[in-house]
C-alpha cells in the first residue's frame, strides 16, 4: 500500500519549485513557471478533478471498469482514445483516492500499481481502445 507522502511527493516538488521559482526570477518568467509548476502539480495530485467511483460501487456494476491514477500518460492516452459515449459508459476509478481500488489493482499486478488496469465482466482485459469500445457496445 501506497503512503500518503509517495501520493504527494510529486506535486510537493512542483509546488516547492514554483515558489522557487517566484523568488528567483523576474516577474514574467516567474508566472510562467510557476504557473507551469501548479499545473504539473495538479496533474499528478490525488485530488485532481476527473471521473471516479470508489471501488465498492464498482465492484457491483457490470460493464467495463477503468482503474487509473493522476499523472499517467497510459491512463491519460486511453481516455483521450476512447470515444466520448465509450467514455460515459465505462465505470473509472482513481485508485490514488480509494485504498481499497488501490490494493486491488496491485493485488492483480504483483503488487504494483499499474494502470491503466481494464476489468470487463469480471475479468482482466488489455487496456486497448479498440477492444474496449467492442465490450461497452456489447455490454
Amino acid at each position: 500500500m501506497r503512503r500518503w507522502y509517495d501520493r504527494w511527493s510529486a506535486p510537493a516538488a512542483f509546488a516547492l519549485f514554483a515558489v522557487l521559482a517566484a523568488t528567483s526570477f523576474d516577474p514574467p518568467a516567474s508566472g510562467i513557471i510557476v504557473g507551469l509548476c501548479l499545473a504539473a502539480g495538479l496533474w499528478w495530485s490525488p485530488l485532481r478533478p476527473g471521473r471516479h467511483v470508489d471501488q465498492a460501487s464498482a465492484a457491483v456494476r457490470s460493464g467495463v471498469v477503468i482503474y487509473w491514477k493522476p499523472g499517467c500518460m497510459y491512463c491519460a492516452k486511453l481516455q483521450r482514445a476512447l470515444p466520448r459515449a465509450a467514455r460515459e459508459q465505462v465505470t473509472w476509478v482513481n485508485i490514488w483516492r480509494d485504498d481499497e481500488a488501490a490494493e486491488f489493482v496491485m493485488d492483480l499486478n504483483d503488487g504494483n500499481e499499474l494502470t491503466p488496469t481494464v476489468i470487463a465482466g469480471g475479468r482482466r482485459v488489455e487496456p486497448d481502445p479498440g477492444l474496449i469500445v467492442e465490450l461497452v457496445d456489447a455490454g
